[in-house]
Protein backbone atom coordinates (compact mmCIF):
# COMPACT_ATOMS: atom_id res chain seq x y z
CA UNK A 1 0.00 0.00 0.00
CA UNK A 2 3.07 2.80 0.75
CA UNK A 3 4.54 1.63 -2.43
CA UNK A 4 1.44 2.47 -4.73
CA UNK A 5 0.77 5.51 -2.21
CA UNK A 6 4.35 7.23 -2.98
CA UNK A 7 4.02 6.01 -7.18
CA UNK A 8 -0.03 7.53 -7.39
CA UNK A 9 1.63 10.75 -5.46
CA UNK A 10 4.42 11.03 -7.86
CA UNK A 11 1.67 11.08 -10.85
CA UNK A 12 -0.65 13.58 -9.18
CA UNK A 13 1.91 15.84 -8.48
CA UNK A 14 3.22 15.39 -12.77
CA UNK A 15 -0.25 16.42 -13.14
CA UNK A 16 0.35 19.63 -10.47
CA UNK A 17 -2.55 18.00 -8.18
CA UNK A 18 -0.29 19.50 -5.46
CA UNK A 19 -2.76 19.17 -2.72
CA UNK A 20 -4.03 15.78 -3.28
CA UNK A 21 0.05 14.63 -3.81
CA UNK A 22 0.98 16.16 -0.58
CA UNK A 23 -2.14 14.26 1.54
CA UNK A 24 -1.08 11.48 -0.57
CA UNK A 25 2.63 11.11 0.34
CA UNK A 26 1.41 12.22 4.30
CA UNK A 27 -0.68 8.90 4.29
CA UNK A 28 2.48 6.57 2.38
CA UNK A 29 5.07 7.91 5.09
CA UNK A 30 2.77 6.78 7.11
CA UNK A 31 1.88 3.58 6.28
CA UNK A 32 6.23 3.54 5.76
CA UNK A 33 6.71 4.50 9.21
CA UNK A 34 4.24 1.92 10.94
CA UNK A 35 7.40 -0.31 10.70
CA UNK A 36 9.81 1.57 11.19
CA UNK A 37 11.67 3.46 14.51
CA UNK A 38 13.67 6.48 14.72
CA UNK A 39 14.50 8.46 18.00
CA UNK A 40 15.92 11.68 16.63
CA UNK A 41 17.00 12.64 20.84
CA UNK A 42 19.12 9.81 20.55
CA UNK A 43 20.62 10.41 16.96
CA UNK A 44 20.98 14.31 18.79
CA UNK A 45 22.81 13.04 21.55
CA UNK A 46 24.75 10.96 19.18
CA UNK A 47 26.00 13.70 16.98
CA UNK A 48 27.32 15.62 20.06
CA UNK A 49 29.55 13.07 21.30
CA UNK A 50 30.77 12.22 17.81
CA UNK A 51 31.48 16.70 17.85
CA UNK A 52 32.98 16.43 20.99
CA UNK A 53 35.96 14.02 19.83
CA UNK A 54 36.61 15.38 16.58
CA UNK A 55 37.08 19.08 17.93
CA UNK A 56 36.90 22.22 15.86
CA UNK A 57 40.57 22.93 14.87
CA UNK A 58 42.31 21.82 11.44
CA UNK A 59 43.37 18.51 11.16
CA UNK A 60 46.89 17.54 11.16
CA UNK A 61 48.17 17.83 7.50
CA UNK A 62 49.16 13.87 5.79
CA UNK A 63 51.44 12.98 3.11
CA UNK A 64 49.85 10.23 3.03
CA UNK A 65 47.86 8.76 -0.35
CA UNK A 66 45.53 5.89 1.27
CA UNK A 67 42.45 6.79 0.11
CA UNK A 68 43.38 8.38 -3.16
CA UNK A 69 40.52 8.04 -5.61
CA UNK A 70 37.70 7.57 -3.20
CA UNK A 71 35.02 10.12 -3.55
CA UNK A 72 32.37 10.44 -0.08
CA UNK A 73 29.59 12.52 -0.77
CA UNK A 74 27.78 14.42 1.81
CA UNK A 75 24.24 15.39 1.97
CA UNK A 76 20.46 14.21 2.64
CA UNK A 77 19.86 11.73 0.05
CA UNK A 78 17.77 14.64 -1.87
CA UNK A 79 16.94 14.25 -6.04
CA UNK A 80 20.30 16.55 -6.17
CA UNK A 81 22.73 14.12 -4.15
CA UNK A 82 20.99 11.39 -6.09
CA UNK A 83 21.76 12.89 -9.67
CA UNK A 84 25.29 14.14 -8.66
CA UNK A 85 26.07 10.29 -7.77
CA UNK A 86 24.68 8.93 -10.76
CA UNK A 87 26.97 11.47 -12.97
CA UNK A 88 29.98 10.31 -11.18
CA UNK A 89 29.07 6.62 -11.70
CA UNK A 90 28.33 7.13 -15.12
CA UNK A 91 32.47 8.34 -15.39
CA UNK A 92 34.31 5.14 -16.82
CA UNK A 93 36.86 5.58 -13.63
CA UNK A 94 34.16 4.47 -11.39
CA UNK A 95 32.98 1.23 -11.36
CA UNK A 96 29.30 0.49 -11.59
CA UNK A 97 30.12 -2.33 -8.27
CA UNK A 98 29.69 -1.03 -4.57
CA UNK A 99 32.47 0.16 -2.51
CA UNK A 100 33.19 -1.92 0.44
CA UNK A 101 30.93 0.02 3.57
CA UNK A 102 33.82 2.38 5.93
CA UNK A 103 31.04 1.63 8.71
CA UNK A 104 31.69 -1.69 9.10
CA UNK A 105 35.39 -1.40 9.91
CA UNK A 106 34.29 1.38 12.03
CA UNK A 107 31.92 -1.06 13.72
CA UNK A 108 34.90 -3.42 13.83
CA UNK A 109 36.90 -1.60 16.21
CA UNK A 110 34.72 -0.16 18.41
CA UNK A 111 34.62 -4.54 18.77
CA UNK A 112 37.94 -5.12 19.39
CA UNK A 113 38.58 -1.87 21.45
CA UNK A 114 34.82 -2.57 23.35
CA UNK A 115 34.29 0.95 23.25
CA UNK A 116 31.58 3.07 21.51
CA UNK A 117 32.96 4.74 18.48
CA UNK A 118 32.88 8.35 20.29
CA UNK A 119 34.74 6.79 22.85
CA UNK A 120 37.43 5.67 20.84
CA UNK A 121 37.65 8.00 18.36
CA UNK A 122 38.70 11.53 20.48
CA UNK A 123 41.95 8.58 21.90
CA UNK A 124 42.92 7.34 18.50
CA UNK A 125 46.57 8.72 16.86
CA UNK A 126 46.97 9.46 13.60
CA UNK A 127 48.94 5.89 13.41
CA UNK A 128 45.83 4.29 14.34
CA UNK A 129 43.78 5.72 11.72
CA UNK A 130 45.83 5.29 8.92
CA UNK A 131 45.97 1.48 10.48
CA UNK A 132 41.90 1.60 9.90
CA UNK A 133 42.45 3.18 6.42
CA UNK A 134 44.67 0.43 4.78
CA UNK A 135 42.58 -2.54 6.55
CA UNK A 136 39.83 -0.53 5.09
CA UNK A 137 41.53 -0.60 1.41
CA UNK A 138 42.61 -4.30 1.86
CA UNK A 139 38.92 -5.64 1.70
CA UNK A 140 38.22 -7.30 -1.30
CA UNK A 141 36.31 -4.87 -3.76
CA UNK A 142 33.65 -6.36 -6.09
CA UNK A 143 33.89 -7.17 -9.40
CA UNK A 144 33.47 -4.76 -12.04
CA UNK A 145 35.49 -2.13 -9.63
CA UNK A 146 37.03 0.71 -10.99
CA UNK A 147 40.57 3.06 -10.16
CA UNK A 148 37.96 5.27 -8.21
CA UNK A 149 35.26 4.18 -5.66
CA UNK A 150 32.22 6.44 -4.74
CA UNK A 151 30.34 6.35 -1.71
CA UNK A 152 27.01 8.43 -2.31
CA UNK A 153 24.53 9.95 0.09
CA UNK A 154 22.23 7.49 0.30
CA UNK A 155 24.84 5.22 1.65
CA UNK A 156 27.09 7.29 4.17
CA UNK A 157 26.51 8.42 7.33
CA UNK A 158 27.50 11.87 7.50
CA UNK A 159 28.53 11.47 11.68
CA UNK A 160 31.29 8.95 10.45
CA UNK A 161 32.84 11.88 7.93
CA UNK A 162 35.48 13.15 10.31
CA UNK A 163 36.58 9.51 10.64
CA UNK A 164 36.89 8.50 6.97
CA UNK A 165 38.81 11.77 6.80
CA UNK A 166 41.57 10.50 8.97
CA UNK A 167 41.64 6.76 8.02
CA UNK A 168 42.06 7.93 4.39
CA UNK A 169 44.06 11.30 4.04
CA UNK A 170 44.12 11.33 0.32
CA UNK A 171 40.22 11.07 -0.27
CA UNK A 172 37.64 13.52 -1.21
CA UNK A 173 34.54 14.86 -0.40
CA UNK A 174 31.84 16.50 -1.92
CA UNK A 175 28.98 18.41 -0.10
CA UNK A 176 25.65 18.61 -1.37
CA UNK A 177 24.52 22.28 -1.38
CA UNK A 178 20.72 22.37 -1.42
CA UNK A 179 17.91 24.45 0.18
CA UNK A 180 17.17 22.85 3.16
CA UNK A 181 13.17 23.08 2.21
CA UNK A 182 13.68 21.66 -0.90
CA UNK A 183 15.69 18.79 0.45
CA UNK A 184 14.13 17.62 3.03
CA UNK A 185 10.85 17.45 0.92
CA UNK A 186 12.88 16.03 -1.84
CA UNK A 187 13.47 13.09 1.41
CA UNK A 188 9.69 13.01 2.46
CA UNK A 189 8.55 12.09 -1.06
CA UNK A 190 10.68 9.59 -1.68
CA UNK A 191 10.26 5.89 -0.89
CA UNK A 192 13.32 4.56 1.24
CA UNK A 193 11.28 1.51 2.40
CA UNK A 194 13.10 0.24 5.59
CA UNK A 195 16.56 3.22 4.93
CA UNK A 196 16.19 6.52 6.06
CA UNK A 197 14.06 5.85 8.84
CA UNK A 198 13.89 9.95 9.96
CA UNK A 199 12.95 10.61 6.23
CA UNK A 200 9.23 9.56 7.34
CA UNK A 201 8.36 12.70 9.57
CA UNK A 202 8.22 15.98 8.55
CA UNK A 203 9.48 17.20 12.61
CA UNK A 204 12.09 14.20 12.30
CA UNK A 205 13.74 15.63 8.93
CA UNK A 206 14.05 19.12 10.32
CA UNK A 207 16.00 17.49 13.46
CA UNK A 208 17.80 15.14 11.27
CA UNK A 209 18.82 18.47 8.75
CA UNK A 210 19.99 20.56 11.78
CA UNK A 211 22.49 17.73 12.89
CA UNK A 212 23.42 17.40 9.46
CA UNK A 213 24.08 20.70 8.89
CA UNK A 214 26.19 21.12 12.19
CA UNK A 215 28.14 17.91 10.99
CA UNK A 216 28.83 19.59 7.69
CA UNK A 217 30.04 22.55 9.52
CA UNK A 218 32.50 20.58 12.00
CA UNK A 219 34.32 18.83 8.85
CA UNK A 220 34.19 21.90 6.99
CA UNK A 221 36.67 23.46 9.80
CA UNK A 222 38.85 20.48 9.73
CA UNK A 223 39.41 19.26 6.74
CA UNK A 224 37.52 21.73 4.38
CA UNK A 225 39.64 22.07 1.97
CA UNK A 226 39.19 18.31 0.47
CA UNK A 227 35.59 18.81 0.52
CA UNK A 228 33.86 20.20 -2.87
CA UNK A 229 30.42 21.91 -2.82
CA UNK A 230 28.06 21.19 -5.39
CA UNK A 231 25.56 23.80 -5.29
CA UNK A 232 22.16 22.81 -6.77
CA UNK A 233 21.18 26.19 -8.02
CA UNK A 234 24.61 26.28 -9.99
CA UNK A 235 24.00 23.07 -11.28
CA UNK A 236 20.71 23.46 -12.68
CA UNK A 237 22.09 27.06 -14.41
CA UNK A 238 25.56 25.57 -15.74
CA UNK A 239 25.70 21.89 -15.15
CA UNK A 240 28.70 22.06 -17.51
CA UNK A 241 30.49 24.12 -15.45
CA UNK A 242 29.64 22.77 -12.08
CA UNK A 243 30.16 19.29 -13.33
CA UNK A 244 33.61 19.89 -14.79
CA UNK A 245 34.53 21.39 -10.98
CA UNK A 246 33.66 18.28 -9.37
CA UNK A 247 35.57 16.02 -11.82
CA UNK A 248 38.33 18.54 -11.39
CA UNK A 249 38.46 18.41 -7.48
CA UNK A 250 37.60 14.45 -7.43
CA UNK A 251 40.41 13.35 -9.93
CA UNK A 252 38.52 12.60 -13.20
CA UNK A 253 38.94 13.59 -16.56
CA UNK A 254 35.52 15.82 -17.65
CA UNK A 255 36.62 14.44 -21.31
CA UNK A 256 35.68 10.80 -20.37
CA UNK A 257 32.02 12.00 -19.01
CA UNK A 258 29.47 10.53 -20.61
CA UNK A 259 26.25 12.65 -20.71
CA UNK A 260 23.87 12.39 -18.37
CA UNK A 261 19.80 13.13 -18.75
CA UNK A 262 19.57 13.17 -14.56
CA UNK A 263 20.27 17.01 -14.62
CA UNK A 264 17.56 17.93 -17.36
CA UNK A 265 15.76 16.33 -15.45
CA UNK A 266 16.45 17.53 -12.23
CA UNK A 267 15.50 21.27 -14.35
CA UNK A 268 12.09 19.94 -14.52
CA UNK A 269 11.23 18.81 -11.04
CA UNK A 270 8.96 20.90 -9.72
CA UNK A 271 10.20 23.01 -6.82
CA UNK A 272 8.49 22.80 -3.26
CA UNK A 273 7.32 26.32 -3.05
CA UNK A 274 4.14 25.17 -5.46
CA UNK A 275 3.24 23.42 -2.65
CA UNK A 276 2.69 26.77 -1.11
CA UNK A 277 0.98 26.76 2.54
CA UNK A 278 1.04 23.32 2.84
CA UNK A 279 5.06 23.38 4.03
CA UNK A 280 5.13 26.15 6.27
CA UNK A 281 5.16 23.89 8.93
CA UNK A 282 7.84 22.25 7.97
CA UNK A 283 9.54 25.65 7.03
CA UNK A 284 8.92 26.70 10.45
CA UNK A 285 10.38 24.25 11.54
CA UNK A 286 13.62 24.05 9.50
CA UNK A 287 13.92 28.18 10.62
CA UNK A 288 13.60 27.50 14.03
CA UNK A 289 16.39 24.89 13.85
CA UNK A 290 19.38 26.92 12.60
CA UNK A 291 22.61 24.98 12.33
CA UNK A 292 24.90 26.18 15.37
CA UNK A 293 28.73 27.46 14.53
CA UNK A 294 30.44 23.70 14.65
Amino acid sequence: RAGFAYALSSVLESRAQYQEAFALYTEATRLRRRGTEWDAPRHARRCERILEAFPAHPEITSTSTLGEGCIFVLGLPDDVAAAVARVLRAHPSIGHAGAPDPARRIAAESDRRQQTFAQWARQATPAEWLRLGREYLAEPTPAGAGSHRLFDAAALRPELAGAIAAMLPAARFVAIGNDALESCWSCFRADFHDGERYSADLAELAHYHRDFERLLARWQARFGARIHRVDADALRSDSTGAIAALFAHCGLDAADAAPSADLLRLRAHPEARVYGDLLKPLARMLAAQPAENA
